[in-house]
């Protein structure tokens, strides 16, 4: 599974850790969830600001997507360096 950032919560308060991470959400985890939070929302209360912003994140989620497959090619993912 690929990360950028890890966090666990504790009641409503997050806390973000660097680097790799065994137990925890990631980034990509939270937008995937984001995501189908606010399709099911927009099916309710379509507007275009929800369809706007699902096409944002999809964006956002690509460019992370792509940021660690470039990282696992360099050899660097889960590193604290480029």
């Amino acid at each position: 599974m690929s990360s950028h950032t890890s966090s666990s919560t504790t009641s409503n308060k997050k806390s973000f850790e660097d680097g790799t991470f065994e137990n925890g959400t990631t980034i990509e985890e939270a937008l995937n969830v984001s995501i189908q939070q606010l399709k099911d929302l927009n099916k309710h209360f379509p507007c275009r600001e929800n369809s706007f912003t699902i096409k944002k994140m999809k964006k956002a989620l690509k460019w992370l997507n792509y940021l660690t497959k470039d990282r696992i090619k360099r050899g660097v993912e889960g590193k604290r360096f480029a």
